[in-house]
């Protein structure tokens, strides 16, 4: 053999190794791009489905809670405030009814892990009805129907700071995955 048919040889060689590397390297290339895109639309998907339709909800139990605040701090009597606060209870009961809906859709979707948003959910939701019931009820002295208003604000800051955390420690699962 010559020195030049050993080079073609050892050329040829280097060549079918390196296409064999092209080859193991687009196949790995692309199993990691379809896992990516497969994240990408999972994490969206849930973005879409599950949080901002929770994050919205929770908006909207804010203000409520915002206004049970205004009302326990008006200058003016609850008995003058009548009006208001039964304005406040049935905003109070369409408040929580989206937002035990969002959370029934989270777990019921197939890109939230656990079946268990709800978990918390109807404790603080019987908490928070339990209280406007005292806050309306023109019988109790004042001062329990104000405090019961201030409660009112602190369960719906609570249920909504669990229900944040819940919606950040899935997309850290999701992120991690």
């Amino acid at each position: 053999m010559t020195n030049t048919e050993t080079r073609l040889w050892i050329a040829l060689i280097l060549s079918i190794g390196s296409l064999i590397w092209n080859e193991v390297n687009r196949r790995k290339t692309n199993a990691m791009a379809r896992r990516l895109r497969q994240e990408s639309i999972r994490l969206e998907e849930f973005r879409s489905a599950v949080k901002d339709p929770l994050r919205q909800s929770l908006t909207g139990c804010e203000v409520v809670a915002q206004r049970a605040e205004a009302l326990a701090t008006s200058g003016k009597s609850l008995s003058d405030l009548r009006e208001d606060l039964s304005t406040l209870n049935t905003e109070s009961i369409a408040a929580l009814s989206d937002l035990e809906n969002r959370l029934s859709d989270a777990n019921q979707s197939i890109f939230a892990d656990g079946a268990d948003w709800l978990a918390e959910f109807e404790i603080k939701q019987d908490t928070i009805y339990q209280k406007l019931d005292l806050a309306v009820n023109e019988n109790r002295p004042e001062s329990d129907r104000r405090r019961a208003l201030i409660e009112i604000k602190s369960e719906f800051i609570s249920l909504r700071a669990g229900t944040n955390t819940r919606i950040d420690t899935e997309i850290a699962s999701l992120a991690a995955d």
